[in-house]
């Protein structure tokens, strides 16, 4: 068996950011094909799923995974207590797809500013330094890591990364209390 890297203890995340009305944790990973979703309704229970919306195209597509979000911030009591984590743009994306990605990220960050519902973005570079301790894994070892780290297993990398980002608002709101250095240093740029 190998050694495990040492986890640092804190009380509190080396962060600014701060949600005290928070409750509930909701992680996207954005994509015209298979967002994925991993809701936290308490700190001991979660959900998760993919919205697949692989033969759908335009406007009915992103219609359709707006839709499948806004269910899963059902209540109005859900709405102001749900922070909603999103993985960022990757600024690798070239063409038709950068600007249909970019228009369902304005189009969701907008309807969550206009229903108060708070949410962060975070980099894909942040996320994969949090899951993986650099910010360049690829989608396998972001698979790997995250198994090691909190022994869950997934099939598809969109839902493996929103589990990543609901665990950085699982930080964020004080539900997790143990990190790694990395995982720190990861969250310290949140900050800037």
């Amino acid at each position: 068996m190998a050694k495990q890297k040492k986890v640092e203890k804190t009380l509190e995340v080396s962060t600014s950011l701060s949600f005290p009305k928070a409750k509930r944790v909701l992680g996207l990973d954005l994509s015209l094909t298979g967002t994925g979703w991993v809701r936290w309704g308490s700190e001991y229970q979660w959900d998760s799923g993919l919205i697949d919306t692989n033969k759908m195209t335009g406007m009915e597509r992103i219609n359709y995974i707006l839709t499948d979000i806004q269910s899963r911030i059902s209540t109005p009591e859900e709405t102001k207590n749900t922070l909603v984590v999103i993985e960022g743009y990757s600024f690798a994306s070239k063409g038709s797809s950068a600007s249909a990605i970019h228009e369902l990220g304005g189009i969701v960050k907008y309807w969550l500013w206009r229903e108060e519902i708070p949410y962060i973005l975070v980099p894909p570079t942040v996320l994969k330094k949090f899951v993986g301790g650099a910010g360049n894994i690829d989608k396998n070892l972001m698979l790997l890591k995250t198994y090691k780290l909190w022994g869950q297993e997934f099939s598809d990398d969109n839902i493996c990364d929103a589990y990543g980002l609901s665990r950085i608002g699982r930080a964020i709101i004080g539900w997790d209390t143990e990190f790694h250095a990395y995982q720190k240093e990861a969250l310290k740029q949140l900050d800037k």
